[in-house]
């Protein structure tokens, strides 16, 4: 890390000490005064899936030659995952020299009487300068929090709109009911821009279509039934998909959860459109390939045989990463790295997971934020039903992760989720220990 980028991430991180999110016009006063292009974006928003479906999309695109930038949050290790170049994150160069222009037409716009924006704000302006500096013929956009006061939500004429799977989160900002959420989602919808949707929620559809209607737009729907001929595997998941004009035989997703074959039907749905709209000449072939070779982060992911992590934190993540773990089949234990933070509904997360996934061994840190949960306190929860003797507590990730690879053996599996923090922290220093266990890996 150099000198220049370590100034410039500690000055973006201390942008939430004095500001917060500013107006749509101050934003667009800042960004106007860039001189930027904004070509061909495919804008992003939902609960649970907006980073894999960006993946997905992503990994189609660039697989048949396009050039595509990416921008995603949060990032787990370096603010530079937030901005990919065809997969790739940008180098921290072009990162303090987005900084340096964006910080100086932010000065411009206070000088006329503009308000610094927002930590969010600020990254998704670096974002879009490097996409305009570097000549993107697509920008996959994805949205912060919510979408219709998102900040991103601030081009009329995106390609396509896409809409992910939906639940309750952050209720406190977005609205207490389902069909508030939702409301607050489909504000992306933009007049004469096709949306595409997960719709398997009856409750999601009704308001995502209405506003589609209200928006004079076309509607594209996936819902399970979409997918038929699901094949699982210990790595990956082959599947195919219902539709009469192409033929989806022989897709597969390299994840083992089921909900990433709903994220790669989105992506594919929303190629279609593209195809369809716009003729960019995507072939069937192109898109089995970029659903194969997409990858993504921490959402089931895994990083050395036999261990996945997984950024499950929400209610349905939380569904979908007890239904993976309960499914697996392994010859041996299944071992869990587990932490939270307050706000979250930690109680339910924890019960579910003592009870529900087979897992036999838990490991459990504090995570080094000041939301975090004190290791004592989880394992007080887990000790109401699991056997005190295998739960294992530590102040620090590293010193559990030592542990847990202490417990386990060739034929176990370890699952490390509970929270994005956590998975970040494990990516910091996974590379520091278990090198005997990789370079097994790697001669396999």
């Amino acid at each position: 890390m150099n000198k220049e980028y370590e100034k410039v991430e500690k000055q973006i991180l201390d942008i939430p000490k004095f500001s917060k999110k500013t107006s749509k016009e101050n934003l667009k006063n800042i960004y106007d005064s860039l001189q930027l292009n904004s070509p061909g974006i495919i804008h992003v928003a939902g609960t649970n899936g907006k980073g894999s479906v960006c993946a997905f999309i992503t990994s189609i695109l660039t697989g048949c030659g396009k050039k595509v930038g990416t921008f995603t949050s949060p990032h787990l290790v370096s603010m530079t995952e937030r901005i990919k170049i065809n997969n790739n994150n940008i180098d921290e160069d072009s990162f303090v020299e987005a900084y340096e222009a964006v910080s100086e037409a932010v000065r411009e716009n206070m000088d006329k009487g503009g308000e610094y924006p927002s930590f969010f704000e600020m990254l998704f302006l670096m974002a879009m300068h490097i996409f305009d500096k570097e000549k993107v013929e697509y920008i996959v956009l994805e949205t912060g929090l919510g979408g219709r006061l998102d900040a991103t939500n601030m081009f009329d004429e995106p390609l396509v709109s896409v809409i992910t799977s939906i639940s309750l989160d952050h209720m406190e900002i977005l609205g207490d009911t389902i069909e508030a959420i939702t409301a607050e989602k489909a504000g992306i919808i933009k007049t004469g821009v096709p949306v595409v949707f997960y719709g398997e929620n009856n409750a999601v559809k009704d308001v995502i279509e209405r506003r589609a209607l209200q928006q004079n737009v076309k509607s594209y729907c996936v819902r399970k039934s979409d997918i038929i001929s699901v094949k699982k595997c210990k790595n990956n998941i082959a599947f195919s998909l219902n539709n009469s004009y192409y033929d989806y035989g022989g897709l597969e997703v390299s994840f083992i959860a089921d909900y990433q074959v709903i994220n790669a039907t989105l992506a594919i749905r929303t190629i279609e459109v593209i195809n369809e709209i716009y003729s960019a000449g995507i072939t069937v072939p192109d898109i089995r390939t970029g659903i194969k070779n997409a990858k993504w982060e921490a959402r089931m992911e895994q990083v050395i045989s036999g261990v996945f992590i997984d950024g499950a934190h929400n209610d349905d993540g939380i569904d979908e990463f007890v239904k993976v773990v309960a499914d697996y089949e392994c010859e041996g234990k299944k071992i869990i790295v587990f932490s939270a933070v307050q706000e979250k509904e930690y109680r339910k997360m924890i019960r579910r997971i003592a009870t529900e996934t087979g897992i036999t061994e838990f490991v459990i840190p504090t995570i080094d934020n000041p939301r975090a949960l004190k290791y004592t306190e989880i394992c007080d929860i887990f000790s109401e039903y699991v056997q005190t003797e295998h739960i294992y507590g530590f102040d620090h990730v590293k010193d559990a992760l030592k542990k847990a690879f202490e417990l386990k053996e060739k034929e176990d599996v370890l699952f490390i989720a509970g929270s994005l923090y956590l998975a970040g922290e494990v990516k910091k220093v996974l590379p520091h220990i278990n090198t005997s266990i990789r370079t097994e890996e790697n001669d396999d």
